[in-house]
Formats: C-alpha cells, sequence, structure tokens
C-alpha cells in the first residue's frame, strides 16, 4: 500500500529525538534508498523528484517533458550496456510498499501517466514525490 510518510515524518522527528531505534527517518529512508537502487545488484534505475510549483509540476528542476525524456534516455542507454531488455519501464512511485505503487509501462507512455494518472491523486499537501524508473 502507498504509505503517505510525509505525515508522519514531524512524529518521527520527534520520536527520534528521544530514541535511537526509530526508523525510518528522512535521512535514513533516503540513505537506504541510494544504497539500495545504486547497488550493482539492481537493474538501472534512474530518479525523478517531482516538485509541485503552484499548479504545475517539474522534475529534478527542470521541465516534466524534458526531465522525463532525459531520465528515459539514459535508462535505456544503462538497460542495453546490462543486457536487458528496453520494451518496457517500471514506474515505482515513492512512499509505495508491497508493489502497490508499481505500474509496468512502455517508454512513450511514461510521461502521461506521471501527469494525468499519478500527478493529480496526489493530496495538496504533498509538494515533492520521487518516482524510479527501471
Amino acid at each position: 500500500e502507498c504509505v503517505p510518510s510525509w505525515d508522519f515524518y514531524p512524529l518521527l522527528e520527534a520520536l527520534k529525538g528521544r530514541s535511537r531505534v526509530v526508523y525510518p527517518s528522512p535521512e535514513l529512508d533516503l540513505l537506504h534508498s541510494a544504497k539500495r537502487y545504486r547497488s550493482k545488484f539492481m537493474a538501472p534505475t534512474e530518479f525523478l523528484t517531482l516538485q509541485r510549483y503552484g499548479h504545475s509540476w517539474k522534475a529534478n528542476g527542470k521541465d516534466l517533458a524534458v526531465a522525463t525524456s532525459k531520465a528515459l534516455k539514459d535508462l535505456h542507454s544503462a538497460a542495453l550496456a546490462a543486457g536487458l531488455g528496453t520494451e518496457n519501464v517500471m514506474l515505482k512511485q515513492g512512499f509505495s510498499w508491497g508493489g502497490a505503487q508499481v505500474t509496468r509501462l512502455r517508454p512513450s507512455e511514461v510521461l502521461e501517466y506521471l501527469a494525468c494518472v499519478l500527478l493529480p491523486k496526489l493530496p495538496a499537501q504533498a509538494q515533492e514525490v520521487t518516482v524510479l524508473l527501471q
């Protein structure tokens, strides 16, 4: 299920101030994800950090379409170098557990899925979300 963890970060930060055993904290969550998805044992992965700007969204600080196209191009090259197929992309939404927010798409469908399916469903308090492309 998708867990809107940004709702829980203030509580986790307060608990972290009193205990050493609370996980995840935002810092540990980021470290774990970066370590896991940059591992040589994982399929090639590109990250898109989507940030809300009023009524529009940017990816990695750039226009959504431009950043998505670049990420897909880089992913295509890395997948070919690893001997993997490139006909499908797995799009994984951040704050997701158990595969509930994982979608398999053709590369040509990724931008439309982001713009028309994923982003419109995010609550207003979600100012940023990261998706992984594999």
